[in-house]
């Protein structure tokens, strides 16, 4: 009896798998056109994100060669601190590297690299200025200020190289 009772579930389990077979390709089917549709809508949106981020660090990048005197990255009043050496060089480069991500992201076959450099660069500000920032923060306004600018930079990094990623995917030539 052991043996008809565990016979009749594996049966029925094949049987309802090869029954869902002629189901589950008229679904693929529905599917791949729905798959079309959207695949449009996210090229539309991946275009906006990418304009829209390529303005933001072109403008970004003024800003830091404006107000050189700033920390770097994501525009903020906060004077760079001290113990940064050559802040304004650090500055202005940031500004410079900034603007011509931003205007190489309105370029559609440069627009993921430079979404990439684009990222790349406020992840190093982040490594290089606002977590050391943040460790040697000595009073707790000073560490909230500087753990706000690793989020705040960390995030716009982030942004940025999703965008990139985005972009790469629906720049891919139709197969």
């Amino acid at each position: 009896m052991s043996g008809a009772a565990s016979f009749w579930p594996g049966f029925l389990g094949i049987v309802v798998l090869v029954a869902g077979i002629p189901v589950y390709r008229r679904k693929m089917d529905a599917c791949a056109a729905v798959h079309r549709i959207f695949r449009r809508r996210a090229e539309t949106i991946a275009m906006i994100a990418r304009f829209w981020t390529a303005f933001v660090l072109v403008f970004y990048g003024i800003e830091n060669i404006l107000f050189p005197q700033f920390s770097p990255g994501v525009p903020d009043a906060v004077p760079t601190p001290a113990w940064v050496p050559m802040h304004a060089v650090v500055a202005y480069v940031t500004g410079v590297l900034l603007v011509a991500c931003g205007a190489a992201m309105f370029s559609k076959p440069r627009a993921a690299a430079a979404a990439a450099g684009g990222g790349l660069v406020m992840m190093l500000l982040t490594a290089g200025l606002y977590i050391p920032q943040w460790i040697m923060a000595s009073t707790v306004g000073e560490q909230v200020n500087a753990l706000n600018f690793v989020f705040d930079t960390l995030l716009f990094a982030g942004t940025v190289l999703t965008i990139g990623g985005a972009i790469s995917k629906t720049g891919r030539p139709k197969t």
